[in-house]
């Protein structure tokens, strides 16, 4: 009898394990927000096979520097951007959502706010164009007893994107980094 039962825990678990049918990331999942780590990983996988010069220029505290690459390791590159994804149950009733549609009704623009200072992605903006993702923007906040900082993430597919972060340690002076990176035309 024990053996049946553990039979059955273990088909129930395993078909709760099934999560259907791979989702497009074009758009908002229907149950949460977009999902930025699919999206980003499906740009990664594009910018892998690109072909030609990247030009990757740094600027800190306003000293800059470019390098030109034949390839970079964009999904250490991307990973910032990944890991502003606020697709979580728990976050669902966390952040406000508006969107704009064309008078057609195709989604424009996608947008979602922080209503909760503590939270360290405080605004998303997706920008579609033929009801793709094209541009991403991002602002991530963190603070503590000892520093403040601030992300600006902007991403444009297949072209560029644009790290900007800004670091205040309590007792110093701010620190600001720019990181931008054009892509080869394709």
């Amino acid at each position: 009898m024990k053996s049946t039962q553990l039979w059955a825990l273990l088909f129930v678990a395993l078909a709760a394990c099934n999560t259907g049918p791979a989702t497009e990331t074009s758009g908002p999942e229907p149950f949460g927000f977009f999902d930025l780590k699919a999206y980003i990983a499906e740009e990664v996988e594009k910018l892998e096979r690109l072909e030609g010069k990247i030009t990757k220029t740094t600027q800190i505290d306003g000293q800059s520097e470019s390098h030109t690459f034949d390839s970079l390791d964009f999904a250490q590159e991307l990973s910032v951007f990944a890991s502003a994804d606020i697709n979580r149950p728990a976050w669902l009733d966390q952040y406000r959502v508006d969107s704009i549609r064309t008078p057609e009704g195709d989604l424009r623009v996608l947008e979602y706010r922080a209503i909760r200072e503590d939270l360290p992605t405080q605004r998303i903006r997706v920008e579609f164009e033929e009801e793709m993702a094209r541009i991403i923007q991002i602002e991530k906040l963190t603070e503590n007893a000892l520093m403040s900082a601030s992300l600006q993430l902007e991403y444009h597919s297949g072209q560029s994107y644009r790290i900007q972060s800004k670091q205040q340690l309590k007792l110093s002076e701010e620190r600001e980094m720019v990181v931008e990176v054009k892509l080869p035309e394709s």
